[in-house]
């Protein structure tokens, strides 16, 4: 007579599996949400810097005496540009760069800045506020010239 022989090999049960799948599904719904924040706050960082460095470009241009003309930068909601000029409406278009960012955020507030010959000083004062997913910053520029954010 034939014997029939059983093998028991290791497995997991139907239970098992899907503990396995509803702790992964937690564990993913909890990490989600934590990433977009980051996410986010890395964007508006990005904004900012792209910002202040392309002020800070059109100080120094200006202070040189790069081209023997005034340097500045407009803002609109989610680009700036950096142009020689007195005004943005009479600048020399050939020289323009223009730097965008994440259009999910905007920036308001001061939205032309031109810094004189040599000195360097800007043109107006005030707060360039970037903001977008309930998240704000501010990028202030005094008589001076000087950023604070």
């Amino acid at each position: 007579m034939n014997k029939m022989l059983k093998l028991k090999l290791p497995a997991f049960t139907l239970i098992e599996i899907l503990l396995a799948v509803a702790l992964l599904a937690m564990i993913l719904a909890i990490s989600l949400p934590l990433g977009q924040e980051y996410l986010n706050k890395n964007e508006l960082e990005n904004a900012k810097t792209l910002i202040t460095q392309t002020i800070r470009s059109a100080q120094a241009n200006a202070k040189a005496g790069k081209a023997d003309a005034q340097w500045g930068v407009r803002i609109n909601d989610n680009a700036i540009t950096l142009f020689q000029g007195n005004s943005y409406a009479t600048r020399n278009t050939s020289v323009d760069v223009v730097i965008t960012w994440s259009d999910r955020f905007d920036a308001t507030g001061v939205s032309e800045l031109v810094f004189s010959k040599y000195n360097a000083l800007p043109s107006t004062t005030g707060t360039i506020t970037i903001t977008g997913f309930e998240l704000t910053s501010e990028i202030t520029i005094n008589t001076q010239g000087n950023l604070l954010y």
